[in-house]
């Protein structure tokens, strides 16, 4: 089982809603906050809750982070990715058949980390957990829950279309969307 929730929270939405202007949303930079849980079969990260007012998890990063891993899976059989706000953690996705084997991980410190997804592994310090999840499953979650929250955030300001960060988190989206769909429309002939 895979699941990913998310929430922006009645403040950052209506902060979001007083923007005018596309420059005083550049100017801001700006990542649309709020909260994020991760759930892989038992593993869970993070956590939504209305209840405890945290806005701290940059959730265009986010969602950015989780396509790239989507489309980086095309072609590789193994991808990590670091996660947002953590100069030590990531997520390791490794292609087994028809499933992801999915482990949050801690590396080394490294002094300079040029990128987010990586295809070759990391020094690893600590496996933290380890679960296997349907590689369909995965594809599908991500891409309904993307699509929803680039939905969210053009609903509390249609300013956002224009900015690079959801310009490219569609742009990125839509290019696993197609792949994807085409996937499953080969296995149906």
């Amino acid at each position: 089982m895979f699941l990913i929730k998310y929430e922006i929270l009645d403040d950052e939405r209506q902060m979001l809603r007083k923007i005018n202007s596309l420059e005083e949303i550049e100017s801001e930079l700006f990542n649309v906050r709020g909260q994020l849980e991760l759930t892989f079969n038992n593993s869970k990260d993070g956590f939504v809750d209305n209840e405890i007012p945290y806005s701290g998890e940059p959730l265009i990063t986010w969602f950015s982070r989780l396509n790239e891993v989507l489309f980086q899976l095309m072609e590789n059989s193994f991808i990590e990715m670091e996660l947002p706000a953590s100069y030590d953690m990531w997520y390791e996705f490794k292609i087994e058949n028809e499933d992801v084997l999915v482990s949050e991980v801690r590396v080394e410190d490294e002094d300079y980390i040029e990128k987010f997804i990586v295809s070759t592994p990391k020094k690893q310090n600590e496996v933290l957990w380890e679960e296997c999840i349907s590689k369909d499953e995965l594809y599908c979650r991500v891409l309904d829950v993307t699509n929803n929250f680039i939905k969210d955030i053009l609903m509390i300001n249609g300013l956002f279309s224009q900015t690079n960060e959801v310009k490219q988190l569609k742009e990125l989206y839509l290019k696993v969307k197609k792949y994807n769909d085409l996937k499953i429309e080969k296995e149906e002939m």
